[in-house]
């Protein structure tokens, strides 16, 4: 039944029911905590890790994919360790710790894998590795790979791995501007078919991107707004910043500033620093001067710090917090060492009232 609940969850986060995923995970986390289920452990914790990654709380998916890495170090043949070690990767790279992410893609076992779908994410999860060290044709390679092995196990579907759009863009910057527009159209095809808005507002970004001039700024728009529905956070800076490239090479430039800023706030807040760097030098380019962001409230805090306060809020201990998120105690302390900062206060007994706007599903 664990691993019935546990595929289903994976399901549901797939097929953009993110809310009803979140739900379904903390059954599983709590399941695991009064009954010290290990398989129900390490299904909510690699659960937690692909939702925390698809929301864009990057920092909750490093913390979760380590520690569900970890309950599964004993096991080296699980094919569990693909799906955990992809969305990790692709959160340290985010993250701007490409380096720790290096050595996690030798975790699992690559030969074993080489005949299950499971290994198709770990292609993805290593192109995005090689394209943060600028290697275009080690990046292209993978995602072909990757869309074949997608193909050949019948889940070419880009919400579950949009590859068609990640090579688009890779053909691209290498000059292959036929190849692109392909991929990118036929991905907008298949994504609009399945009708997640997070996977469309991903392949409408590359389409758009591809095409460029007044088609692509609209299509690029209409990704921004069905990223916003999605709350897929991350993906939405990511097109914010490409719209504000669109509309500067068309010369509205005091909107271009409007975007880029948009996209910088939205990219901190996940704490997507590679991104963020991204964005900050495009509102330079611009000729805009980044104001100082929101450090202080409740909008200051982030989705891991906000989860964190709540519990805390509630009574919980730090080691009790650690055991319900499936996080270390050394991070719980810093996410609260942070949230008191940003809150004003100065202890736990400030939180209950500190917190009482917030909205956090637990």
């Amino acid at each position: 039944m664990i691993t019935v609940a546990g595929l289903a969850v994976q399901a549901l986060t797939w097929c953009g029911q993110d809310e009803e995923a979140a739900v379904f995970i903390d059954r599983l986390a709590a399941h695991a905590q009064r009954d010290g289920e290990p398989q129900a452990r390490i299904w909510a914790s690699l659960n937690r890790t692909e939702h925390a990654w698809r929301t864009g709380d990057l920092h909750t998916a490093i913390d979760t994919g380590r520690t569900c890495l970890e309950l599964l170090s004993s096991s080296r043949g699980d094919n569990r360790l693909a799906l955990v070690t992809a969305p990790l990767v692709r959160a340290l790279v985010e993250c701007d710790q490409a380096d720790q992410a290096v050595p996690l893609l030798a975790v699992p076992d690559g030969n074993r894998l080489d005949g299950v779908w499971h290994g198709s994410h770990l292609l993805e999860a290593r192109a995005r590795l090689s394209l943060a060290h600028g290697h275009l044709e080690d990046a292209l390679a993978d995602l072909l790979a990757c869309g074949r092995r997608q193909t050949e196990w019948r889940r070419d579907n880009p919400a579950v791995l949009a590859w068609r759009s990640q090579a688009a863009l890779v053909h691209l910057a290498m000059g292959d501007h036929a190849s692109a527009q392909r991929l990118a159209e036929e991905e907008l095809h298949q994504a609009r078919a399945f009708g997640t808005p997070r996977a469309v507002g991903i392949s409408l970004r590359a389409a758009g991107l591809t095409v460029r001039g007044g088609r692509g700024q609209r299509l690029v728009e209409e990704s921004v707004g069905l990223l916003d529905e999605a709350g897929a956070t991350l993906e939405q800076a990511r097109s914010l910043i490409d719209l504000a490239t669109l509309r500067f090479e068309s010369g509205h430039i005091r909107l271009a500033r409007e975007l880029a800023r948009r996209s910088l706030q939205l990219a901190q807040y996940c704490g997507a620093t590679a991104l963020s760097n991204r964005a900050l030098d495009r509102l330079r380019t611009f000729g805009g001067r980044p104001r100082s962001l929101r450090t202080v409230g409740i909008q200051a805090l982030t989705e891991s710090e906000r989860r964190v306060v709540v519990l805390a809020a509630q009574g919980l201990t730090n080691r009790e917090i650690a055991q319900e998120r499936f996080i270390t105690q050394r991070t719980v302390e810093n996410h609260l060492t942070s949230s008191f900062r940003k809150l004003n206060i100065t202890g736990r007994r400030q939180l209950p009232e500190a917190v009482r706007s917030l909205d956090v599903r637990l």
